[in-house]
C-alpha cells in the first residue's frame, strides 16, 4: 500500500506540477487575447478615422470642382457683361458712322464735319473706359511707350526725340494697348 500512496502522491504532485505550468500559459494566452482585442479596437478606430478622412477629402475635391466651375462661369459671366457694355457704349459712333456713308453725297466740308465730331465721340467713349493716347511728338523716345520705324538726323532737335508720329499709340492705366509708330531723331 505504500507503493499505492507514493504513486498518487507523485500523481498528484505532477498534477500540481501540471497545473502551476498550465497556469502561467493561460495567463499568457490571456494576455495575448486582451492585446489582440485592444488591437482589433485601435485597428477599427484607424480604419473608422481612415474612411472618415477619405469622404472628407472626396467632400473637399468635390466641392472645389464646384467652385473652378462656378468661378469660371462667373469669369465667363463678366466678360460677357463688360463686352456688351462696351460695345453699347461705342454704338452712338456706330450710329454716325453709318449717317455719313448715308449722305455721301453731302457738301465735303459737312461730311468732313461729321467725320470729324464722330471721331470725338468715339474717343471720349473710349477715353470714358480708360484709353489715354500716349503722348509721342516731341517727347523723348520710350521703347516702352514708342516703335520707332524711322530715324532722322536733325542738329535742331535734341538726341532721341521723336519728331514724326505715324501711327497714335493708346495705354489704359500702365497697360499698353499699342504703342506708338514714331520717326525719332538723332539714334
Amino acid at each position: 500500500m505504500s507503493n499505492v500512496k507514493e504513486t498518487a502522491a507523485e500523481q498528484v504532485e505532477q498534477t500540481t506540477e501540471t497545473t502551476e505550468a498550465a497556469q502561467p500559459t493561460a495567463k499568457k494566452e490571456s494576455a495575448k487575447k486582451e492585446k489582440v482585442a485592444d488591437l482589433k479596437k485601435e485597428l477599427e478606430k484607424a480604419t473608422a478615422q481612415a474612411q472618415e478622412n477619405k469622404d472628407l477629402l472626396l467632400r473637399t475635391a468635390a466641392e472645389f470642382d464646384n467652385y473652378k466651375r462656378r468661378t469660371a462661369q462667373e469669369k465667363e459671366r463678366i466678360g460677357a457683361d463688360t463686352r456688351a457694355a462696351t460695345l453699347q457704349q461705342l454704338l452712338p459712333a456706330l450710329d454716325n458712322l453709318a449717317r455719313a456713308t448715308a449722305n455721301a453725297d453731302a457738301p465735303y466740308e459737312d461730311f468732313r464735319k461729321g467725320v470729324e465730331m464722330t471721331e470725338k465721340m468715339l474717343l471720349d467713349i473710349l477715353g470714358k473706359l480708360g484709353l489715354e493716347e500716349i503722348k509721342a511728338l516731341g517727347e523723348e523716345f520710350d521703347p516702352n511707350f514708342h516703335y520707332a520705324v524711322s530715324q532722322i538726323q536733325d542738329e535742331s532737335v535734341g538726341d532721341n526725340i521723336i519728331v514724326d508720329v505715324f501711327q497714335k499709340g493708346y495705354k489704359i492705366g500702365d497697360n499698353v494697348i499699342r504703342p506708338a509708330m514714331v520717326s525719332v531723331a538723332n539714334c
